[in-house]
Parts: C-alpha cells; sequence; structure tokens
C-alpha cells in the first residue's frame, strides 16, 4: 500500500502523518509525491505506524516510474 493509500483509508491527515514520524509537512509531501525517498529509519518508522500497511518495497515500487529517484537511492 502507498503512503497516499493509507492516508485516504484511514482519513488521517498529511500534518498528522508528519508529525507522527517527527518530519515536516514538506518533506511528507514530497514522499507523497514521489520526489524523495524516506531514510531506510524513516521507512522503518512508516513501517511501524502503518502497522505494515506500508512496506519499504510499496515505496520503491510507487517510485518504479521514476528511475532517478531510484538511481539517487541505490545508484547506477
Amino acid at each position: 500500500m502507498k503512503i497516499d493509500e493509507f492516508i485516504t483509508k484511514t482519513g488521517t491527515k498529511v500534518p498528522e502523518f508528519a508529525k507522527a514520524l517527527n518530519v515536516s509537512k514538506a518533506t511528507a509531501y514530497r514522499w507523497l509525491d514521489g520526489s524523495r525517498f524516506p531514510n531506510r529509519k524513516k521507512l522503518q518508522e512508516i513501517y511501524e505506524l502503518t502497522e505494515g500497511k506500508v512496506t519499504p518495497n510499496d515505496l520503491i515500487l510507487q517510485n518504479e516510474s521514476k528511475p532517478n529517484v531510484i538511481q539517487r537511492i541505490f545508484g547506477g
């Protein structure tokens, strides 16, 4: 499940989601639009916050259409 799907299904507001993860609203919105990718620690926190509904793989696949993001993360 993608972050935006989780937010929609649970009725969570992006500012609440950001606050729970101790990041700015801007950072959360960047994750949503795919222009930024959470670091490993935040990936784990997202997984825990969403009770396993949003996994690191979900976020990687969310950005699959943005190869520049994947390349920045994994190199190549």
